[in-house]
């Protein structure tokens, strides 16, 4: 009988005779003349027929009264010689009308180029130009075969093929058409499908002599068998069909299904579209949105194009063109588009992504899960592990940028008024713009003086550096000396500007070269040894010339004095940024060429020329310090920056929405392997122009310190000709207890930092990571988890008079949830609970998970300058009980700087458990160093634990600290919150044991 492979999402009929699968052959087309054969047995007559008839007959008429409608529409309005299924078939369900071509063509230019049209007037949110189903554009196959020899035997089940077990699959390809959806010649493509074990599989599209864009963002992809694969692919290869789906083994889930859209490689052109399990999709970053998942009934497009956020507050230089979704089954999954080029997304309600691009090969990498952090680990398994920071880089630091005839002042006068308030904070850049824009030029004369402040201070150096070299500096002829800058073809230098002066751009790509410059230049070493950290910024990189393509007389006329003739190769028929209309604008010239890349187009690089700054960065930093964990933060980032960097953004303002914005940014980028990121708190850039607006910005600016509390990176700055947003300048006393606050909470964040570099895990994290099953958690993007244990419901609400009480919307997952500070329950459900919180200016709305401990550090009213003084205070344990009456979390402690893999490193990590049935708490440290009194109070660090906090316990009559009776303790009658101090227990001498007995 007929063999039917169902897929969830996707339905394949496979016409054969028989029930079984035949045995793996060598490739052989199925036969297409054997009809399935179907056996009826006679059914009885039962007393239930009659009305079956009748039944039968009202739902007869009811399928006519539906299809025949159909059927005329399809007949009368359907292109002639186009049917249902055909190709060019335009009456095609709204939800996978994929936009083809230009955004805005007439009917006739649409017709044209083989696709079809909506009216943009009555059919809002619609392509006006679309492709059919199915599209005119796509492929046949000259060609499969299974392995590299091309001897391994294809695998047919019934009229598909399939991947099963094996390592490789591959197909030569012809294009249906000649020509792209932009005019330009469509070239033969080949398309590879691999596995990598049981949980990866990529998919490779390019056309030979035409691979570029990939090749310098490494990855240890590394294709092998598998014997219980997780993930299975099937492609129909017959006739002119050639599609491609990516399905679960369990569930048979579609995850990733090229069937509805176009595929197409050509010159200056690449695209390829698939559909969606669920439209509960999350990343794709930078996504300048305040919506947690892309619009998909909107037709949602954005660009990952790295452009500096000067020209634009749209240009987030941060792209990761990865996501990772949520199946109808609730499992998680990871699709990353492995380019370097631009690349634009285009959402359909189906739900549906296109990815499109300008150059270059797509390596579409598909992670099974199917948990959240089981697809962390795997994609950081192939971009790399987020790097581990110095613990002081979790602290608050300053930076700002003025006029340089006020840059000694106004840092000299933020430094006194930080002091003076006792506002802690680890480090300042002094101005952003020291010596800008020749980054190794001799700093001002001031500079060392107040450097030497800072470090009186036990504070930080925070150091800035920009990408290009000043045409002339010493820097930029030792550069070019070694031929390691961009060039504008093999006869010509490339010259940019930056702040009126002619610049080149290093091709930080070159690595050997380029780090043997940077460790030996005296200008570059002078520069980063006095730096304890560095901001990489405008790394997209930045271009201010203003690009006169009709004068570049073809690079002759590209010189220092005229570098807006220095770009001789306009727009691409692809206009893949709407945000510009040349590909050029505030960048570099897209034609460039990289040297060490064999004359390779910029174009194809431009994403991921900010990466690879920041290796060279971290080379030379890791050089001059070789045990020290450097702080690094680049405002362009790529996959694999987690590694190397952090990710910092300027651009945003204080409004509401730029603060969901900013959060969303962090979130995603967590998501992507970026654990250390952060926005100004209050915005960089300043929206309201008036003096009448004082007051509603100064509180929005307070508000954003509130919400950005436990941003992984918080650094105060603003950009030039800017409001001034140093913490003295806004509120004085009012963010003192914040800060504070902040830096109590650095001992649980620092435990997500490592738990982020040995997992791939993100710190903050985006509700449904810890609650993928939960269909309210999958939809949220205004409310995030610090870790596994802390929900944090930051207030975005926008009321008329900011200093009253508002009323934030809440969501509580399921579980049990305690009001952070006070331990009183606010939910213990199976199913969530949604509320609504009255929050004040300065409340801080944190609440603890059931089950989970975590460990603090100091107090609010313990004064500290630094996150190095917090260390020498005393610790404290907050626990909340389940509702099983259990807990447990850990504290991770090590030196806070040096590298985890010199060989004298050393950590302790103190394991936290509670039993209520067994009443007692324990707290166990292992891997205690063998040092003497390396962790006592008297040394760098304390090691003691005073006071012990317990949410969700009866009434407690008696408390016992290692069998000794305590009698510091209390209980709230109105929470049941039970708080124990002067416990007074060094971890470094063995387990803690807190008891209990309840009262009778």
């Amino acid at each position: 009988m007929g063999l039917l492979k169902k897929l969830r999402g996707l339905v394949v009929i496979n016409d054969v005779q028989d029930d079984t699968v035949e045995p793996v052959v060598e490739a052989q087309p199925p036969e297409q003349d054997k009809k399935e054969v179907v056996y009826k047995t006679p059914r009885k007559k039962n007393c239930c027929d009659k009305y079956s008839r009748v039944i039968g007959v009202l739902f007869l008429c009811l399928i006519l009264g539906l299809l025949i409608p159909i059927i005329f529409m399809a007949t009368v309005y359907a292109p002639e010689d186009k049917v249902l299924g055909s190709r060019g078939y335009c009456l095609i369900n709204k939800t996978i009308q994929y936009s083809c071509g230009d955004l805005n063509q007439t009917e006739n230019e649409c017709q044209a180029i083989g696709c079809c049209f909506n009216d943009p007037e009555n059919a809002p949110y619609l392509p006006s130009c679309y492709h059919s189903a199915p599209s005119e554009y796509g492929y046949t196959v000259l060609k499969s075969f299974a392995g590299e020899t091309r001897k391994t035997p294809l695998r047919f089940i019934g009229s598909a093929l399939e991947l099963g077990k094996s390592q490789s699959l591959n197909f030569d390809l012809s294009s249906l058409r000649e020509s792209t959806t932009f005019g330009d010649p469509a070239w033969p493509a080949q398309v590879k499908i691999e596995r990598q074990g049981d949980d990866i599989i990529r998919l490779t599209l390019s056309s030979p002599g035409h691979e570029q864009g990939t090749f310098v963002v490494d990855d240890s992809f590394s294709p092998s068998a598998s014997m219980n694969p997780n993930l299975d692919v099937q492609v129909s290869a017959q006739g002119e069909t050639f599609n491609i789906s990516v399905y679960r083994t369990d569930t048979h889930e579609v995850l990733f299904n090229t069937l509805y859209g176009p595929m197409i490689v050509g010159d200056g052109y690449i695209e390829l579209t698939t559909t969606l399990p669920t439209a509960k999709i999350y990343g794709l970053g930078s996504r300048y949105s305040t919506k947690v998942s892309p619009s998909f009934e909107e037709f949602e497009t954005w660009t990952l194009n790295s452009r500096d956020t000067s020209f634009s507050n749209k240009s987030l230089p941060g792209t990761h063109p990865f996501f990772m979704g949520i199946d109808s089954y609730g499992q998680a999954y990871g699709i990353h588009v492995r380019t370097s080029a631009p690349l634009q997304i285009g959402a359909v309600p189906a739900p549906g992504l296109s990815f499109r691009s300008v150059i270059g090969t797509f390596k579409i990498l598909i992670m099974a899960g199917p948990t959240p952090l089981e697809v962390s680990k795997q994609y950081t398994d192939m971009v790399r592990r987020p790097h581990l920071p110095p613990y002081w880089a979790l602290g608050l630091h300053l930076c700002r940028t003025v006029q340089s005839s006020l840059q000694n002042a106004t840092f000299s006068n933020v430094t006194d008024a930080m002091e003076a308030i006792g506002l802690p904070y680890e480090s300042d850049c002094l101005d952003a713009r020291l010596a800008y824009p020749d980054t190794y030029a001799a700093p001002p004369a001031w500079v060392d003086d107040a450097v030497a402040r800072l470090r009186k201070a036990e504070r930080k150096f925070l150091g800035t550096a920009y990408p290009f070299v000043v045409h002339g500096s010493t820097t930029y002829n030792e550069a070019a000396g070694l031929d390691i800058l961009l060039k504008l073809n093999s006869s010509y230098d490339y010259f940019g500007s930056v702040s009126k002066a002619a610049v080149g751009y290093p091709d930080y790509m070159n690595e050997n070269s380029f780090t043997s410059w940077m460790n030996s230049s005296a200008s570059v070493t002078s520069k980063f040894s006095t730096s304890d950290g560095v901001l990489l910024l405008q790394n997209s990189p930045l271009n201010e010339a203003a690009v006169r393509y009709t004068l570049s007389g073809n690079g002759k006329n590209c010189v220092p004095e005229t570098p807006d003739l220095c770009c001789w190769r306009s727009g691409l028929g692809f206009q893949v940024d709407a945000e510009v209309t040349e590909p050029t604008e505030a960048s570099v010239c897209w034609a460039t060429i990289h040297p060490s890349l064999a004359d390779s187009l910029h174009l194809a690089h431009r994403n991921a020329y900010g990466l690879h700054h920041s290796r060279r960065v971290r080379s030379v930093l890791q050089t001059l310090r070789p045990t020290s964990r450097p702080l690094l933060m680049s405002s362009s980032t790529h996959p694999g920056s987690g590694n190397v960097s952090g990710h910092f953004s300027e651009g945003f303002s204080t409004t509401l929405d730029d603060q969901k914005r900013a959060l969303l940014q962090v979130l995603d980028m967590g998501l992507a392997g970026v654990a250390l990121t952060g926005t100004p708190p209050c915005g960089s850039r300043d929206v309201f122009n008036t003096t009448a607006h004082e007051k509603e910005w100064k509180n929005l600016c307070l508000r954003s310190y509130q919400n950005s509390l436990f941003s992984p990176f918080l650094l105060s700055h603003y950009e030039i000709n800017q409001r001034s947003t140093n913490p003295t300048d806004v509120f004085g006393n009012q963010i003192k207890p914040l800060m504070m606050l902040r830096y109590m909470f650095m001992p649980t964040l620092y435990t997500y930092f490592v738990e982020a570099s040995d997992t791939g895990a993100p710190v903050l994290r985006h509700l449904f990571y810890e609650f993928p099953n939960d269909t309210m958690a999958q939809s949220i993007g205004d409310e995030y988890m610090l870790g596994s244990s802390l929900l944090v419901v930051p207030n975005f609400v926008n009321e008329s008079n900011f200093g009253s009480t508002t009323h934030v919307p809440a969501y509580f997952p399921p579980g049990a949830w305690y009001d952070f500070f006070i331990g009183r329950l606010m939910s213990n459900s199976s199913n969530g609970t949604e509320t609504t919180l009255a929050t004040t200016s300065t409340d801080i709305n944190v609440f603890i998970r059931g089950g989970k401990i975590v460990f603090l550090q100091g107090s609010l009213s313990e004064p500290i300058a630094t996150a190095e003084q917090m260390r020498k205070l005393d610790y404290h344990i907050r626990a909340a009980v389940s509702s099983d009456g259990e807990a447990s979390g850990t504290m991770y402690y090590d030196d806070g700087e040096t590298l985890r893999t010199d060989k004298n490193y050393k950590a302790t990590l103190l394991q936290a458990s509670l039993s209520a049935a067994e009443q007692k708490l324990r707290v166990t440290p292992s891997d205690v160093p063998d040092t003497s009194g390396q962790y006592s109070d008297a040394q760098r660090h304390s090691s003691k634990i005073d006071t012990v906090d317990i949410f969700g316990l009866p009434e407690v009559s008696k408390v016992y600290s290692n069998d000794q009776e305590m009698s510091s303790f209390s209980q709230d009658s109105s929470t049941g919150a039970l708080h124990i101090k002067g416990i007074d227990f060094d971890w470094t001498q063995g387990e803690l044991t807190i008891s209990w007995e309840l009262k009778q």
